[in-house]
Order: structure tokens, then sequence, then C-alpha cells
């Protein structure tokens, strides 16, 4: 069976904020949506701006101090899914300065 498409009707400042507490909800925690948001994100790299992209760079990077500091216990997976996604987001940010 063919699944439904909507359209999306929240405004973009209302979409990238879901994205972000996606990102942060499933941030150094042991969760499926770790695999899961980074792939969202992937997909939808096309609708972020420039400074979005900068901004989820910026929470990964966080991330990556913080696991250190407090000791996450989130898997390597976990780890190496969203250092992945800091990749092909500065990979975005790259192509789009070009």
């Amino acid at each position: 069976m063919e699944q439904q498409k909507h359209e999306v009707t929240a405004d973009y400042n209302d979409l990238m904020f879901v994205f972000c507490a996606a990102m942060r909800y499933a941030l150094g925690r042991s969760t499926y949506a770790t695999s899961i948001i980074p792939d969202i994100f992937k997909s939808n790299l096309g609708l972020m701006s420039y400074n979005d992209l900068a901004l989820f760079v910026k929470e990964l990077e966080q991330y990556e101090k913080d696991r250190v500091t407090w000791n996450y216990k989130d898997g390597q997976c976990d780890y190496d899914s969203w250092m992945n996604l800091k990749a092909i987001l500065k990979k975005e940010m790259q192509d789009r300065e070009e």
C-alpha cells in the first residue's frame, strides 16, 4: 500500500526547531533515534539554510565535547552516526560556499 503524503503545514522556523529538538533529544542517548534522526537530516538538507546547517554542526561539536566531559553512555555506533552527519553537514556548507 502506498503511503499517503501530506503537505507540511509548519513554517520554516517551526520546522527547524523540530529538527533541532529532535537532535538534542537523541544526542548522547542510546536509542533508535540516533540512527533515524541523522537519516532524516540527510534527506532534508535542501530545506536547511546555511545558518541552520552551521547551528547543527555547532550542536554536534558540543556533543563531542560533552560526551567526554559527562561520560555519555551512548554506543560507538551512535557516536559514529552523529560524526557522519556532522561531516555531511560541513560538506553541504562547503558546497554552498563555492
